[in-house]
């Protein structure tokens, strides 16, 4: 079984010390990748504790990075499984940062596939994507799973053809879970001819949802905005849907609901004319006047840069500035250095004509997202006095050539 993995990167196997995630670590090995290994005990189990030994035990044998995290789960309370979720992605993301690796590799494979379809239509709920995507980012991670087209029992024959090592975790045996009872009493009575069919299914829905969302992907901007009137228009599905797509923009796929979206719609489809709230995570809605997106609130986070006479371009997260030839244009002059670059702060003035002018009215006059406006730049002179305010306009795409752009 070979693995389409990318030989130049360097991989986070989450393992189990079950008989996937150790056949993946014996592929992994066998074809010459470079792995690390991260296991999580969550002292469930009597067990647990000595496969965490015999996991480290044989990654010291086989020179193998290993990293342990031990978790106590009796102060948690509700949904086990979304907490051991979110703590495992927390530690694989930690350990990824540290060691400068590349991706997190997990063991799912088809039968988990066909699992996750069962439990879906069982849900009864309409989705955008059914089964299990091959890569996904998670918590700022990337998460990829090459076994995807192999069955358990590959993976259980792979172990005992190669001697690997390997654990049968007994929950995974009882139908305390909804999955185990979809496993057992379901998936275990389906033959090849059944799972292939299931297969066939999954793959014809999902290549349906892929046109939809060619389709609705067209309302949305460059900067990831949608027009309120061409949201207003659409059905309630394609609403749900194209809000979904601004999710995964984000890689945030996992933290759409139901809820959330009720939420943002009932907010598009109001009289609001400037709105913005945090929906989820780092998430936050912008609504602004004819037209809404989501954002993440970090990257809009205020700055001040000092400019010195003679330097020519600059270049910030949001800002490209060229300073060469005639600068009068930005109302700058010799005296004027050194220039702060800087976003816009409570009480500032700008002076238009014989007039002064608050800068947050300004900005509501320019009809600027408020999002935009915790970034906008402002040129202030050597003595405080703002002297340039790039002017905004909505539907903005970057020029080349232009002395000033405004990135967002």
């Amino acid at each position: 079984m070979k693995l389409n993995l990318d030989g130049n990167k360097k991989y986070l196997l989450a393992c189990s010390y079950g008989p996937d995630s150790m056949a993946l670590f014996s592929m992994l090995q066998s074809q010459n990748f470079y792995f690390e290994v991260a296991h999580v005990n969550y002292h469930k189990r009597k067990e647990s504790d000595s496969e965490a030994n015999n996991l480290a035990a044989f990654c010291r044998l086989n020179h193998i990075p290993f990293h342990l995290k031990n978790v106590e789960p009796s102060s948690v309370k509700g949904n086990f499984q979304a907490w051991a979720r979110d703590v495992r992605y927390n530690f694989f993301k930690m350990v990824c940062k540290e060691r400068e690796l590349d991706e997190v590799l997990t063991a799912h494979h088809l039968d988990d596939v066909l699992e996750t379809y069962l439990m879906q239509k069982k849900a009864g709920r309409e989705l955008m994507y059914y089964g299990i995507r091959e890569c996904v980012n998670l918590n700022g991670v990337t998460v990829r799973r090459p076994l995807l087209n192999y069955h358990k029992d590959n993976l259980l024959n792979h172990c005992k053809i190669t001697n690997t090592p390997y654990a049968i975790d007994a929950s995974n045996l009882t139908f305390t879970y909804t999955r185990n009872a979809i496993r057992h009493q379901i998936l275990g009575q389906m033959n090849k001819e059944d799972k292939a069919k299931l297969r066939s299914d999954i793959k014809r829905y999902n290549e349906e949802q892929e046109t939809r969302n060619q389709q609705l992907n067209k309302l949305i901007t460059v900067q990831g905005c949608v027009e309120r009137n061409a949201f207003i228009k659409l059905d309630k599905p394609s609403r749900k849907r194209i809000i979904y797509l601004l999710f995964a923009l984000y890689n945030q796929e996992y933290a759409f609901t139901a809820g959330l979206f009720n939420q943002i719609e009932q907010t598009i489809v109001s009289k609001k004319k400037t709105a913005m709230f945090k929906v989820k995570n780092h998430l936050y809605l912008s609504l602004a006047y004819d037209q809404s997106c989501l954002i993440d609130i970090r990257d809009f986070v205020s700055y001040s840069v000092e400019i010195k006479q003679g330097e020519r371009l600059i270049k910030l997260k949001h800002i490209e500035l060229d300073l060469s030839g005639d600068v009068s244009r930005f109302n700058i002059k010799q005296s004027s250095y050194p220039l702060t670059i800087r976003t816009a702060q409570s009480g500032d003035m700008y002076q238009v004509g014989a007039y002064a002018k608050k800068v947050s009215r300004l900005f509501i006059d320019m009809k600027m997202p408020k999002h935009v406006r915790l970034i906008w730049p402002l040129i202030v002179d050597v003595d405080g006095t703002i002297i340039y305010i790039p002017r905004y306009r909505a539907g903005f795409k970057k020029e080349d050539g232009a002395k000033l752009s405004v990135l967002w």
